[in-house]
């Protein structure tokens, strides 16, 4: 059983890795319903792959088992360079990841790569990790900015700044748009009152949203 898991893994990282060379699929993997979930998957099996506790992943006969951690590190690492050709909504989201996202954990998967895979990729991998550490860091300085933003401007949920304000229409809460359609991935309904909800009834708050956009203008000046 444990043979035909990890053979039926890797065919499906092979997989992915034609489709995320699509750019139909590409969208539909990089919508915000899917992105965050998507970077989040990846990075998570990246860390097991090249992270500190790499080394707990023993087995002694790899071949019986069809166990191929190399080649499971070049797919990951492959799908997340398809995938950031989808430009800065995957980076963010990959970034987003405090579970398991960090660049060391990128470093040290673009150290592995030069060793076990061939220069094409590995050079791929590290401008992106490079990308990632630079999207992670202008998080960063707009957070640090963010944190005397007024609380019309933070999402209720999350506590965060609101990149794209929408409107609850039952309970007329504002939330950020990633936040809610995170939460309608595994509960249908408005989270503050219950309520059955769709991502096609939010109404979109572009005044807010604005003025946003405006104050952070104005912090960055």
């Amino acid at each position: 059983l444990t043979r035909f898991h990890n053979q039926l893994s890797q065919d499906t990282l092979q997989a992915l890795e034609l489709l995320t060379e699509a750019p139909d699929v590409l969208s539909v993997l990089l919508h915000p319903m899917l992105a965050d979930r998507v970077a989040g998957t990846l990075n998570y099996f990246l860390a097991h792959l090249a992270g500190p506790k790499r080394s707990e992943l023993t087995v002694r006969d790899k071949a019986a088992y069809q166990f191929r951690p190399r080649e499971l590190l070049a797919s990951i690492c492959r799908l997340l360079v398809n995938l950031s050709s989808g430009g800065e909504p995957f980076l963010s989201a990959v970034v987003r990841d405090s579970r398991s996202y960090s660049p060391g954990l990128m470093q040290s998967a673009a150290q592995l790569l030069g060793r076990v895979a061939d220069p094409g990729l590995a050079n791929s991998f590290a401008e992106f990790a490079e990308q990632a550490r630079l999207a992670e860091a202008a998080r960063q300085a707009e957070d640090e900015s963010a944190e005397d933003a007024p609380d019309e401007f933070l999402d209720p949920i999350m506590g965060s700044l609101m990149r794209d304000p929408v409107v609850l229409p039952s309970s007329r809460v504002t939330v950020d748009r990633a936040t809610i359609q995170r939460h309608l991935l595994s509960d249908p309904t408005d989270p503050f009152n219950r309520q059955p909800l769709t991502m096609s009834e939010i109404i979109e708050d572009a005044d807010l949203r604005d003025r946003v956009r405006d104050w952070l203008a104005s912090r960055r000046k």
